[in-house]
């Protein structure tokens, strides 16, 4: 597409940047990425640590399709150890060999399980170092303060739309849950253990979905990328003076402000729920006991509840923070480009 312009001598008749408010439905999005024209390097600096994340996150849906299918192998042969067991207590004849075989079996699936999990852990973190570069590289501080928006990348909230958001947390939500359903505990039956592991595959598909989707916006980033360099072609060419658009306040700050988008977000999120949730149900089950027994965990959850509802306030004052930013005066500008 062109060399890469610099910016040219400011002239007469400052413009206005008017940055859109709240959140914003797709075609808004989409008005608000090719409002500002991309006169930055072609491909962009974010490609190939783009490709990487998405290759991993390929191979992270591998590593749980693959832990879905031990967990069903593990249940039928949990089962099968579960038949042999009543048939023993009730005098029935169990063949030895066959016994052998299973408990083997049991065993390979274990040391399978334990490779693929380590394998699959070494995978998220290494898609949350990628994650983090390939944020940085959409939008360089350094290229943001010196040139403004048009050498960088749009913002993400101008990306991934409010469909694939709710999408997202509702995905994270149901792993969540199906795989706290999945979990044992020495109280549990032995019956029990056939249904839990096939609870903990279910988890596993969810998850691997929830990559499907990060997968998605990814892609969605590049194409909506592709679509305003496009779109960009007379001003790259010099044909069309460029208005200077200052870098949009806090429009990518998602690892610190909380903001609905990044995998990070997500991570504090379900971190978040998963805290309040268990410290909330153990909290409720201590208190409805009332013994002395039960006073640790009240002491103890009792905190942490509070904490994680207090998170979630602040979360919500942070948002109306923005919201009140967002309605001051637009930005005016010096200069074209």
């Amino acid at each position: 597409m062109g060399a890469w312009p610099g910016p040219g001598a400011a002239q007469a008749g400052p413009p206005v940047l008017v940055p859109p408010k709240g959140r914003l439905s797709s075609s808004e999005a989409r008005a608000a990425r090719l409002a500002v024209p991309y006169l930055g390097p072609d491909p962009a600096r974010s490609r190939v640590a783009g490709k990487v994340a998405m290759g991993v996150m390929v191979a992270a849906i591998i590593a749980r399709l693959a832990a879905a299918v031990l967990y069903l192998q593990r249940s039928a042969l949990d089962q099968q150890m579960l038949d042999r067991y009543n048939q023993r207590f009730s005098g029935q004849v169990t063949d030895p060999q066959a016994v052998y075989a299973t408990s083997a079996a049991l065993t390979d699936n274990r040391h399978t399980m334990n490779l693929v999990s380590m394998v699959y852990v070494l995978l998220v973190l290494a898609f949350l170092v990628i994650w983090l570069i390939w944020r940085d590289q959409r939008r360089p501080k350094a290229m943001l303060a010196a040139y403004g928006e048009t050498h960088v990348e749009s913002p993400l909230r101008w990306v991934r739309t409010g469909a694939h958001r709710w999408l997202m947390g509702a995905m994270v939500g149901v792993s969540i849950l199906v795989g706290l359903a999945a979990q044992t505990g020495v109280t549990m039956q032995l019956s029990e253990l056939p249904a839990k592991r096939m609870w903990a595959a279910v988890a596993c598909l969810a998850w691997a979905a929830v990559w499907g989707l990060e997968i998605l916006f990814i892609r969605a980033s590049e194409q909506a990328h592709a679509e305003r360099l496009a779109a960009s072609a007379a001003e790259r060419a010099g044909l069309v003076p460029v208005p200077v658009f200052a870098p949009l306040p806090n429009a990518d700050q998602s690892a610190s402000l909380g903001e609905s988008e990044g995998a990070l977000w997500v991570l504090r999120s379900a971190g978040l729920f998963m805290a309040a949730l268990i410290s909330g149900l153990v909290l409720v089950g201590a208190l409805m006991q009332h013994t002395l027994a039960s006073l640790p965990f009240v002491v103890v959850c009792g905190p942490i509840f509070g904490l994680t509802i207090w998170a979630y306030v602040r979360r919500f004052q942070r948002k109306a923070a923005r919201r009140a930013a967002a309605d001051e005066p637009p930005v005016l500008l010096t200069g074209y480009q």
